[in-house]
């Protein structure tokens, strides 16, 4: 992604950057482009009608970078509306549910898809969309379940968890697998070895 300075502002000695960044919404096939700036002191974000760069969207949202892109992604709706500000590394825009990935700091949370509010603060390792409304998340080297809204269904027992099928997910725990339901409920007791 490449980006326009707009203009530079220095301000008590610290010089600030206003990109100019654009916005598609309408998938690939760019029948439609948004574009505008975004003011990183006024944390303001507004649209200009003109025909330039591409950003992803997910069901009317888009992400939208600050800086480098590394530590400045944020969410705007097609009203570009901002959603959430952009201080994250990540978002996930997941298809098909209530809910979206982010990592901030290096850590991953959710927040709801609807406003932005924060659901699950940033403080698993990682986070995985494994089932209808349902994660896993890893603390360090273990895994365990959370619903979509961040309530966590299980501790972090599991050295792996798979996909659900038919509401029953494989685990490995302790060298030997069993299985485990979409509620975070043990089944079968880890006692196999295939």
């Amino acid at each position: 992604m490449s980006f326009k300075l707009k203009m530079l502002l220095k301000e008590n000695g610290i010089t600030f950057a206003i990109l100019l960044i654009a916005f598609n919404f309408n998938s690939i096939y760019g029948q439609q482009y948004i574009k505008g700036t975004y003011d990183s002191i006024a944390d303001k974000f507004t649209a200009k009608n003109t025909t330039d760069h591409i950003i992803n969207t997910s069901e009317g949202f888009s992400r939208f970078y600050v800086g480098d892109g590394m530590t400045g992604m944020g969410l705007i709706n097609k009203e570009g509306k901002i959603i959430c500000t952009p201080i994250y590394n990540n978002i996930m825009l997941l298809a098909d549910t209530d809910s979206w990935i982010y990592i901030k700091g290096g850590l991953y949370g959710i927040f709801d898809k609807k406003d932005g509010k924060q659901l699950v603060e940033p403080k698993y390792h990682h986070i995985n969309p494994i089932h209808d409304k349902v994660y896993t998340y890893q603390m360090y080297s273990k895994w365990g379940l959370l619903d979509n809204l961040g309530t966590k269904l299980t501790e972090p027992l599991f050295d792996r968890i798979h996909n659900f099928k038919e509401g029953f997910a494989r685990f490995y725990m302790d060298n030997k697998y069993g299985f485990i339901n979409t509620k975070g409920d043990i089944i079968v007791a880890a006692k196999y070895q295939n």
